[in-house]
């Protein structure tokens, strides 16, 4: 599996193959219902799922913990000159077990992309019935809810986009 630099609890690192495997496999289910969502399919097939998110345009970063399993992998596509979509998938064990350390990682690479990485915008949707995702994007990352978007995925379903920006001095 991946390895990377030492965080408390988990280490970071650039994704292998299996990783996307071994994460798609174990996906939570309110990430299953997403992806579903978003591409339209009419089931989950990890495979499937696994080689799309491999296939993601910009970077991508996995965390794995103690053992060496990856937990959660994500990245960071680009939509256009310094805007970028945040995009994550994770196990439910993950999530339980390293929540903290995990949004610690992720707001220091968001932070990173936003003042070394060339972003002024990071932005996410999330289904508007995920209420938990809301939660962790406005507290846990600090991200401004911006608004709900009626019919943004591909099935119909309502988007609320979030989004962090650059601070302009």
């Amino acid at each position: 599996m991946a390895d990377g630099s030492q965080i408390p609890e988990i280490r970071v690192g650039a994704p292998v193959l299996e990783d996307f495997g071994h994460i798609a496999r174990r996906m939570r289910p309110d990430e299953i219902a997403q992806y579903l969502a978003l591409t339209g399919l009419p089931e989950y097939a990890p495979d499937v799922a696994a080689r799309a998110l491999a296939a993601t345009p910009g970077s991508q970063f996995v965390m794995v913990d103690r053992a060496g399993l990856p937990v959660l992998i994500g990245g960071f596509a680009p939509v256009r000159r310094g805007v970028f979509e945040g995009w994550l998938a994770g196990t439910q064990e993950g999530w339980s077990q390293y929540w903290r350390a995990m949004t610690k990682v992720c707001r220091g690479l968001m932070e990173d992309l936003l003042t070394s990485g060339g972003a002024h915008r990071i932005e996410t949707v999330a289904l508007a019935d995920r209420v938990a995702a809301h939660a962790w994007y406005e507290r846990g990352l600090r991200m401004r809810r911006d608004g709900v978007m009626p019919g943004y995925f591909a099935d119909g379903q309502d988007g609320v986009v979030f989004s962090l920006t650059r601070k302009r001095t």
